[in-house]
């Protein structure tokens, strides 16, 4: 059991554990890099005012369940899986009875925390949508309510199923929503669906932003949808978010006293997949390199070494990046250089966070419209600041409308007034606006 997740004000859980290659079979016969990855973890955990968590897909991932709840030492982490929702709507995959009584039991064997089988308000145009397309995919508002009162359903199946077991698995509650109207609305909805007798087990919620974007606005939009019911939790899970940019609205709420009591977690796959992407976190920032080997390999080396010892030369480590792991697993070099690498992101970027948490000051360097928040303590001043400030805030919504397909128009002429028309420019801002900014700094 890990006692850090019930002390630390954050909880920081790795996603994509595939990238750490976690999933290789030589892992199981190597006992001294399997005590590698256990001394990475126990690192992380209860540093930065973070616990460690592991998260895999319960549709997609149900190799890996098994693999680390053998290997791993659980004092060091904490196992959730996600049901898959997301993943089985944007492929196009039909949601059966069968698939989520299967997914149920494969959550009870291998996880402490579950998240939920949600039905996702969204409707994808086309066969298929990935992650972060947000082209094809809108914000259907008909199927809204229907989409709640099932995922009520489903939670409360989830509850029941988790009980019958004896299983002290928690199921997580997954809110979605595309404002912060929506999510409140799909909150209440579904806890209409609960018996009182049975909101007790009500313990962890997400608020998904698979229907909402990823916006600065629609995360700050998120954060006051979640003040207004924060009280009632102990923990909140925020799905795929990995950048200091997007958490710095909850941090704020919750040095503001607006998120006081209740835990904040985030997954991403941000850092797992960072030596693949050819990333690596650093002061704040990621730290870009490519496959020929240069100075900037040398950075990151002695970066990694100054908290996990790789055991390899610079060579080595440079050899083993740029090689299938196949080729490279011979006396572990393939286990540490990705455990180290990726270990060590996470320690840098839940430093970024904790320091922005204990060290106000620091908010000074960040964009303006962000300062703002920092004077938001009551319900009133939230309201005030979406009447003034939003406007100037940047926005990536998911849209609630429909996108036309083109299909079939493809003798559409294209006119010269359609090839030269120029979007209007953003409207300047008044004196009177300039104002009302200045009354927040």
């Amino acid at each position: 059991m890990n006692l850090e997740h019930e002390l630390q004000p954050f909880h920081y859980v790795a996603s994509g554990l595939t990238y750490m290659r976690i999933g290789y079979s030589d892992l199981k016969k190597d006992q001294q890099s399997i005590d590698y990855y256990n001394n990475c973890f126990k690192k992380i955990n209860g540093n930065n005012s973070h616990s460690l968590g592991l998260l895999h897909n319960a549709f997609s991932e149900k190799g890996l369940g098994p693999i680390v709840n053998d290997l791993f030492d659980t004092d060091n982490y904490s196992n959730m899986t996600d049901s898959g929702g997301l993943q089985i709507i944007t492929t196009g995959s039909v949601i059966t009875q069968e698939m989520k009584l299967k997914i149920y039991e494969y959550q009870l064997a291998n996880s402490e925390y579950a998240m939920s089988f949600d039905e996702i308000p969204l409707t994808v145009t086309g066969e298929k949508s990935s992650r972060n397309d947000y082209t094809n995919r809108f914000f259907d508002i008909e199927k809204f309510e229907e989409c709640a009162k099932i995922s009520g359903k489903n939670y409360l199946e989830q509850i029941n199923i988790f009980l019958e077991s004896g299983s002290s698995c928690k199921p997580i509650m997954i809110i979605h929503g595309n404002c912060y109207d929506t999510f409140l609305k799909w909150h209440d909805i579904m806890l209409n669906e609960i018996p009182d007798s049975k909101r007790k087990y009500i313990d962890i919620i997400a608020l998904s932003g698979a229907s909402l974007g990823t916006g600065t606005l629609e995360d700050i939009e998120r954060a006051y949808a979640l003040s207004e019911i924060a009280s009632q939790y102990k923990q909140v899970h925020f799905l795929g978010l990995g950048s200091i940019r997007r958490l710095l609205p909850y941090i704020i709420f919750k040095r503001n006293g607006l998120l006081d009591n209740i835990k904040i977690s985030y997954d991403s796959t941000t850092h797992t997949s960072a030596p693949h992407m050819g990333r690596y976190f650093l002061n704040g920032k990621d730290y870009k390199f490519t496959r020929e080997f240069d100075k900037r390999y040398e950075v990151i080396y002695n970066d990694i070494n100054s908290k996990f010892d790789l055991d390899m030369s610079l060579e080595k480590f440079h050899e083993t990046l740029n090689k299938p792991g196949s080729e490279s697993i011979e006396g572990g070099y393939v286990f540490r250089a990705y455990c180290g690498f990726i270990s060590s992101c996470i320690l840098n970027f839940t430093k970024i966070v904790d320091d922005m948490y204990q060290h106000p000051e620091l908010i000074k360097h960040l964009p303006r419209e962000l300062k703002t928040l920092t004077k938001l303590k009551t319900k009133d001043d939230i309201e005030h600041w979406f009447d003034e400030i939003s406007r100037f805030v940047h926005s990536r919504r998911i849209s609630t409308e429909k996108r036309l397909d083109l299909d079939g128009f493809s003798d559409l002429v294209i006119t010269k007034e359609m090839r030269e028309y120029k979007p209007p420019k953003p409207q300047k801002i008044s004196k009177e606006e300039k104002t009302n900014l200045k009354e927040f700094f």
